[in-house]
């Protein structure tokens, strides 16, 4: 929507300046026609400007006028639209933050492996071991060995 606003605006200031570059013509040109054969349209412009400083005078008012237009082409043509390089350089750094996840879950993932491993060995040595434990039997208020212990039970 946007862009078909900003290409409306440009053909309207775009017309204005045809316009009033007609007329500063038609100002320095007081007998020309303006006919059109179609519709058989014929058109006399007679201002009557008896010295150039008139002429010169209604140039500089349709300059003036004109101004407006010509500025606004200008600002089209050179000021960006701030939003868009907001949303790009919000894309960009979710892109950079996403990167950055990825590489960080790839890494953990690595940690886990060698961590699973290492656990395993861990595991496979402590449930290797003869050791007794010993325990206190509460009936007979003694210590007696207990069976062999397991970190994962048989």
């Amino acid at each position: 929507m946007n862009a078909v606003n900003r290409l409306f605006v440009t053909l309207l200031s775009l017309a204005w300046i045809a316009l009033m570059a007609g007329l500063v013509y038609l100002v320095w040109n007081p007998g020309e026609f303006i006919e059109v054969s179609g519709s058989t349209l014929s058109s006399r412009f007679e201002i009557l400007l008896d010295t150039t400083s008139e002429q010169t005078l209604a140039s500089i008012v349709l300059g003036l006028l004109m101004l407006p237009a010509v500025m606004l082409l200008f600002m089209e043509a050179t000021v960006h639209d701030t939003r868009a390089r907001e949303v790009g350089a919000e894309a960009k750094l979710e892109h950079d933050r996403n990167k950055q996840l990825t590489s960080r879950v790839n890494e953990l993932e690595k940690q886990l492996e060698t961590e699973r491993k290492h656990d395993a060995e861990t595991v496979r040595r402590v449930a290797d071991r003869d050791e007794r434990v010993e325990t206190y039997n509460v009936d007979n208020r003694r210590v007696t060995p207990a069976r062999k212990w397991h970190l994962f039970g048989r």
